[in-house]
């Protein structure tokens, strides 16, 4: 049966047919349901994810060539993974490391300073993240269980010697820091901001895309180094 409805003040009326509704409703509701179907489908075939972006990586070697301000590349290597034990203190081993590449800096933002840097990219399973890592002591070499234990949660990991190294290797006491006044600058706050800087740049070139996520992970004694680290890096 028809309804006649009224509509507005003149006499024109129209006719609403209850059946007719419900069957347009249902065709607009498949209608909807299928645009909402095309747009999940589209989002899936054209969504580029960290783990499937980086199967057309450079060659790692190709970033010696690699230019960043006041930066020298000292090494770009890739690295089968597999077993590994960190050469540092912790001695962390891992049963099956990613393949990565591994890449070595120096960083000399003004004379007397000369922070190395390491970072290294996991060629497989990467999730899109840059970690910053810490070091202990007066540091002056790298703590490679931190950067092995990072690519091994899947993140791009960077380490730093603190720009320690040069005054490091005449022996483990600050106060001979003192002889090199630019490395006492590099362990209180500029190797980290730098490292992180320059790791971003280094990541985002050979992934072809910036980290999504970028933190410091600093062991026991680094609170200078954090603070640097939150107030310089960009």
């Amino acid at each position: 049966m028809g309804l006649r409805m009224s509509l507005g003040v003149t006499s024109t009326s129209a006719t609403f047919d209850g059946s007719s509704f419900y069957r347009h409703e249902k065709h607009f509701r498949l209608m909807a349901l299928g645009a909402i179907l095309f747009c999940v489908t589209g989002a899936i075939l054209f969504c580029v994810t960290p783990s499937s972006a980086h199967a057309q990586l450079p060659n790692c070697q190709s970033l010696l060539t690699f230019s960043y301000p006041n930066t020298t590349i000292t090494g770009a290597s890739p690295s089968a993974g597999g077993p590994y034990c960190g050469t540092d203190t912790w001695h962390i081993c891992f049963n099956n490391l990613p393949p990565s590449c591994q890449v070595t800096a120096t960083i000399s933002p003004v004379s007397g300073s000369s922070i190395g840097v390491t970072v290294w990219m996991p060629t497989q399973g990467y999730n899109g993240r840059y970690l910053g890592t810490g070091n202990g002591g007066y540091a002056g070499s790298y703590f490679d269980s931190e950067l092995a234990q990072g690519i091994n949660d899947g993140f791009a990991t960077a380490n730093t010697d603190m720009g320690t190294s040069q005054c490091i290797s005449s022996g483990v006491n600050a106060q001979l820091c003192a002889e090199f006044p630019q490395s006492w600058i590099d362990f209180g706050w500029r190797a980290t901001s730098l490292m992180t800087q320059f790791s971003k740049a280094l990541i985002t070139a050979f992934y072809g895309f910036a980290p999504v996520l970028v933190f410091c992970r600093l062991l026991d004694g680094r609170p200078a180094s954090l603070d640097g680290s939150a107030t310089f890096s960009q």
